[in-house]
């Protein structure tokens, strides 16, 4: 699952917009979005209820999955 996505990279002119380009372009350009960001908001990121039966069969499905990865590591 992403938990981080690369948005579109945002340039400002270093050189005082002298050299006649458009930022992206200019040979002294300067990065001011950062490099990712995340993927979901506020509301996407909440937590959720599972009921107690559901968690314990996601536990042990996952201690399975673990196991078998370890065996798949060794052969």
């Amino acid at each position: 699952m992403a938990r981080r996505g690369r948005p579109r990279p945002r340039c400002q002119h270093g050189c005082g917009d002298r050299c006649g380009r458009k930022p992206g372009y200019c040979p002294q350009k300067v990065d001011i979005r950062r490099e990712t960001k995340d993927t979901k908001s506020r509301p996407g990121r909440r937590p959720i209820g599972v009921p107690d039966e559901l968690m314990k069969l996601l536990l042990q499905h996952r201690e399975e999955q673990d196991r078998e990865r370890r065996l798949a590591r060794d052969l």
